[in-house]
């Protein structure tokens, strides 16, 4: 005697085992339906009766598989699961307003209103546009109607500053020439120290402070041995800043402005100041500038794969979330 396939009781079977190795994995929930359900064609279906699994996301079996396994998720973890994946959206920084640091959330991208067709305009612009709001970035903001305008004018100003410098690097970044995967590697974490290191000048805290330091560090230091990467050199073994800096100018006859590098603590003294409760707030925050300009003016100097500063793309969603 046959028994009757259920399809959405086996799910119930195997998708606690798929999302647990998804957590130990650290992949954010908002992502794990998607992959769920590509790990279940991949991997449980073998045979598909009058089709085949090719462009399987392109076929409408597919989409069926999808919204079993999202409405699992969505029993599971409710509201949690359409939860805005803040990290994927927005570059995390700091203003500061009368002494104070504010979080500042720089959108990474644009997009457009969708048309008739659900289609729609996205753009990663390199610097702030015209008709974007920058004091709506900053979250939990002083009272800006009752603000001096001069001092308003100015904080909208160092927003934009801000926000183009770390727009550019970020994109600048993910779209490099990598001669090697670990200039890539380098690379990649580079946007990832200067937001750690906002995130701990956020804090407050004397000891976090310190780490923002060494954040500042790690991000100056990988973006100066991707540089090296670049003209097929092995960087030197040293956190030294100034021996990087040094090897680029000398050696392979780069010009960039220095002061920031001069004027850094040195290696030593950053692992003490990491661990220290004295570090000053202003000065921190100082150094974070300073950094965010020097790595902007490093990171023009790096080899891009194709130019993305004005692009657009028109875009759709997906068959299985139509």
């Amino acid at each position: 005697m046959s028994t009757q396939f259920d399809l959405s009781e086996f799910l119930n079977e195997e998708l606690p085992k798929i999302d647990a190795d998804f957590s130990e994995n650290s992949l954010h929930l908002n992502r794990r339906p998607y992959h769920a359900a590509c790990l279940f064609v991949e991997e449980y279906i073998v045979e598909i009766e009058g089709d085949d699994k090719e462009n399987y996301q392109q076929k409408s079996w597919f989409k069926k598989i999808y919204q079993m396994i999202r409405e699992w998720y969505a029993d599971r973890y409710g509201e949690a699961l359409y939860a805005e994946n803040r990290t994927s959206k927005v570059i995390l920084s700091i203003v500061m307003i009368y002494d104070t640091p504010f979080e500042l959330n720089i959108p990474k991208y644009i997009r457009g209103d969708s048309d008739e067709n659900e289609k729609f305009w996205i753009s990663t612009p390199y610097e702030v546009l015209p008709d974007e709001e920058v004091l709506n970035w900053v979250q939990e903001p002083p009272n800006f109607e009752q603000m001096d305008e001069r001092l308003l004018g100015e904080v909208t100003e160092s927003i934009c500053h801000k926000s183009t410098h770390l727009r550019t690097i970020r994109m600048r970044c993910i779209n490099a020439t990598f001669v090697n995967d670990s200039m890539e590697d380098l690379l990649e974490s580079v946007p990832i120290h200067i937001e750690y290191s906002a995130g701990n000048i956020l804090s407050e805290d004397p000891i976090q402070l310190g780490q923002a330091y060494w954040d500042i560090q790690m991000a100056t230091e990988k973006v100066l041995k991707s540089l090296i990467y670049q003209f097929d050199t092995e960087p030197p073994h040293t956190h030294n800043l100034k021996t990087l800096l040094d090897a680029l100018i000398n050696v392979h006859e780069i010009h960039i402005e220095s002061s920031f590098v001069d004027n850094f603590p040195g290696h030593r003294e950053i692992i003490n100041l990491r661990y220290s409760r004295n570090n000053d707030l202003i000065e921190v925050v100082s150094q974070f500038d300073e950094a965010i300009i020097f790595i902007y003016e490093c990171v023009h100097l790096i080899d891009q794969r194709i130019n993305l500063e004005k692009a657009k793309f028109h875009l759709q969603l997906p068959p299985w979330m139509e």
